[in-house]
Formats: structure tokens, C-alpha cells, sequence
């Protein structure tokens, strides 16, 4: 390809990637009954199951009414990332190498570290090796391979993700991706994260509870509820885009099903 050639298509590419966010940004301010009766006919056709639909439903509606309140990188790299690089880039990608390949996922689980800060009972990364067995450079050769191979969306699992002193660095590197980490969110309070995070803006923090104060410092120790509420309220201040998960136990299987536990975790601004 010539000089030429390359710098027209990179001039395209950033003239598609500004249209899908300026798109975005129209859609959003759209009146929410307006967005709903055009989603929620596509939501029913394209998913089988009703629960399925009315979870994606709430999603977008949840999206819809916060969007404004997201740092601006924020929403900039999730129109960018899951619209065009994911949806419309990757689709590309994956048809070439699909020929060569077979079929492979469209997303990927990592687990970089099994290290973690915390001693939660039952858990399962204590019973693993203590050292990285994934090298900052082979994480980033990784990340790209996933990039050409049309994989634009990372789940982060662990161990604790951000006890890695590289994992910011890497996300900044390849901000073409979109990360959604697994983390006890207490990392994210002590060292004031949220405000980088929120700069990066292609991180997306899920961070684990049990269930209400009681439930979560029973399990993850005393004082780890008290730390992960102030994450959440950094990274709401921060405008991030972050949620929870939980894990259903006979001891809190029916609190994590209850309006109560729901709403007590949405009110700081949980959004998946």
C-alpha cells in the first residue's frame, strides 16, 4: 500500500470514527420514548428470551438518562470502541481471518495476575502460583493480536487486576480496546484511580460485592464495604462507566434477588 493510500484510509477511518460519535451524541439526546420505541422493536426481534431483552431494555435506558454525566473520554471511546471498532471494524477483520482460522470468540478472558490484596474466603486464586505468569510484554503482544484478530472487547479478570503496577499502562496503549475489569475496587480507593481511569476511558470497573455491608466484610474482610463504596462514589464523581458482581451462595442467594440489594447498588451509579 502506498504512502498515499494509507493516509487516505487513516483519513477515512477518523472521519467514521467522529460520525459514529457525533451519532452517538444525537442519539442520546433524543427523548427517551422516542429512542425506546425504536430499540425496543429491535431488542424483541433480535433476542429470543424476554428476561434477555428487558436486561438489555434497562441497559440502554440506564445509558440513555446518564450519558451527559460520563467524562467526555468516557463516552467518546464506548461509541468509538463498541459501535465502531467492535461492531463495524472487527467484523472486517474477522472475515478475513475466519477463512484462515475457523470461527473463534469475539471476546477474551485474562486473568493477568492471580495475585490480590485481599483473603476472601473460598476464593479461588489463592490456590494458584503467587507469581505473573504473563509478562508486561507478552500482555501487550496479546492486546494486539486481539486487535488483529477483530477481539475489541477484554474481560480482566484475576486476582486483583489493578495490584499490577502495568495495567493502566497497557490499557492506555491500546485504547482501541474496551476492558471491563474484575476487581474487590479497593486498589481503585487507596490509590485514587478513578481519575485516570476516567481519562482513559475504555475501562470499565465491575466490582465484586456479596451483598450489603454485612454480607461483603464478612467474606472479604472488615472494612472492604466501607472501601468499595468510596470507589464507587470516586468513579461516579469521576464519570465513569463501572457496575457490580456478585455471586449467588445459599447464604445471600435471595438478597442478591431483591429490589433492596439492587437499588442500593445502583444508587451510586452502578450501570451494568
Amino acid at each position: 500500500m502506498s504512502a498515499k493510500s494509507a493516509n487516505e484510509k487513516a483519513l477515512w477511518k477518523r472521519i467514521a470514527e467522529h460520525g459514529i460519535i457525533y451519532a452517538t451524541e444525537i442519539v442520546a439526546r433524543l427523548p427517551e420514548r422516542l429512542l425506546m420505541s425504536v430499540v425496543e422493536p429491535r431488542l424483541r426481534e433480535g433476542i429470543v428470551w424476554k428476561e434477555g431483552a428487558d436486561f438489555i431494555s434497562k441497559v440502554v435506558k440506564l445509558l440513555h438518562r446518564n450519558w451527559t454525566s460520563l467524562h467526555p473520554n468516557v463516552r467518546r471511546r464506548f461509541a468509538e470502541n463498541l459501535f465502531g471498532h467492535n461492531m463495524l471494524e472487527s467484523g472486517e477483520k474477522r472475515r478475513k481471518t475466519t477463512e484462515i482460522l475457523g470461527d473463534y470468540p469475539l471476546i477474551m478472558v485474562v486473568s493477568p495476575t492471580m495475585k490480590c490484596n485481599l483473603r476472601c474466603t473460598g476464593c479461588y486464586s489463592f490456590n494458584y502460583d503467587r507469581n505473573d505468569a504473563i509478562s508486561t510484554e507478552r500482555l501487550d503482544r496479546l492486546y494486539t493480536e486481539c486487535e488483529a484478530l477483530g477481539i475489541m472487547f477484554i474481560v480482566v479478570s484475576g486476582g486483583e487486576p489493578y495490584i499490577r503496577p502495568d495495567t493502566l499502562e497497557l490499557f492506555a496503549r491500546h485504547p482501541h480496546l474496551l476492558f471491563m475489569t474484575y476487581t474487590n475496587g479497593t486498589i481503585i480507593a487507596e490509590r485514587k484511580l478513578a481519575g485516570k481511569l476516567a481519562e482513559l476511558g475504555n475501562v470499565i470497573p465491575c466490582v465484586s460485592v456479596e451483598g450489603f455491608e454485612k454480607e461483603t466484610d464478612q467474606r472479604r474482610g472488615k472494612g472492604t464495604h466501607g472501601k468499595i463504596r468510596r470507589a464507587m462514589k470516586m468513579m461516579k464523581d469521576a464519570g465513569m462507566l463501572f457496575g457490580f458482581s456478585a455471586t449467588p451462595m445459599r447464604h445471600n442467594n435471595e438478597l442478591l434477588c431483591s429490589d433492596a440489594f439492587l437499588e442500593y447498588h445502583i444508587d451510586p451509579s452502578c450501570r451494568i
